[in-house]
């Protein structure tokens, strides 16, 4: 069916509580940027993959019952994408070695989560992933089928929870797991700072609550982690917060726009920037940077006209 122009796009949600929490993030942007194309979309959680529709079907396979019921409609006609969230490593997701004391941690759980998103990976139309750092694993594991990319842009649409805050609520906002190595971090900023960092987000509140911090705070997961995480920085992106986010090894794609700081030298960085009396002025230039970098119509519309090319 690829090639075939889709009647219209369900962004899907395969798990109504990940629709809430960090899944929420990608929904809501995929969403966002869909919409913008022009094209008819809809959002559905209840389970369903439509028949006739392009069905953007976002990682989260925490339940098995809904997964086999997406695969039960796909497999009766749907079109579908799959948004792959998780970093793959050879026949799982998330193999990062080392203990995190963290769910990454549970190796079984990421096992049968992969196994769900592979039922349903290899009658794709495409996948997408969140960065470049990725496209060669999923490549080698889904040969024959378009792995693409998302395109990071701003959405004036997502923008519109923002909550511009004068006096602010927090000095720093971290979200993220919870891993031995970033509460040590964050306990160092904890002692010169007011740090907010939340068991969990939904996904409806992050701009709103993120906003209502001085600085936006990435952390590796664990020493010797390579990877950043341009999701966070794009949902940060959409906040009136300052970010920071600390050097991995490999470069983010949304680097350009935010602040990146070696770790023997974020907390002094963190200080520092809170006590700058222009900090909302250099906040400000960070997101106009981004604003301008790319047009989110334009970029979704691409991106949907490689997922659907005829091979």
């Amino acid at each position: 069916m690829r090639g075939t122009e889709p009647v219209s796009i369900y962004v899907n949600v395969i798990d109504p509580l990940t629709a809430f929490t960090g899944a929420g993030h990608f929904i809501t942007y995929c969403y966002e940027g869909l919409h913008s194309t022009g094209m008819p979309v809809d959002y559905s959680i209840d389970y369903v993959a439509r028949p006739n529709a392009l069905n953007i079907i976002v990682d989260s396979f925490d339940t098995p019952y809904a997964q086999d019921v997406v695969a039960r409609r796909v497999r009766s006609g749907g079109q579908h994408i799959l948004v792959a969230t998780e970093f793959l490593t050879g026949d799982t997701f998330n193999d990062i070695g080392e203990r995190t004391d963290s769910y990454y941690d549970d190796k079984e759980w990421w096992r049968e989560r992969f196994e769900r998103f592979h039922m349903i990976a290899s009658t794709a139309q495409a996948i997408w992933v969140s960065t470049d750092h990725q496209i060669d694993a999923y490549r080698a594991a889904y040969p024959g089928i378009p792995i693409l990319r998302l395109p990071f842009c701003f959405s004036s649409q997502w923008n519109h929870r923002l909550s511009r805050v004068p006096d602010k609520l927090y000095d720093v906002f971290f979200t993220g797991a919870a891993t031995d190595r970033r509460k040590r971090i964050l306990g160092g900023i904890a002692s010169r700072a007011r740090v907010y960092n939340p068991p969990g987000m939904y996904d409806s509140l992050y701009v709103q609550i993120g906003s209502q911090a001085r600085i936006g705070l990435h952390l590796k997961l664990k020493d010797g982690w390579p990877y950043t995480s341009p999701m966070r920085h794009l949902s940060l992106l959409h906040c009136d917060t300052y970010i920071i986010s600390e050097k991995c090894d490999l470069p983010g794609e949304l680097d350009p726009f935010i602040e990146v700081v070696a770790e023997e030298d974020l907390a002094d960085v963190v200080v520092e920037r809170l006590r700058d009396p222009d900090l909302p002025q250099k906040t400000r230039r960070q997101r106009a940077a981004f604003m301008k970098s790319g047009n989110i119509k334009l970029a979704f519309a691409d991106l949907l006209k490689q997922s659907l090319a005829v091979a």
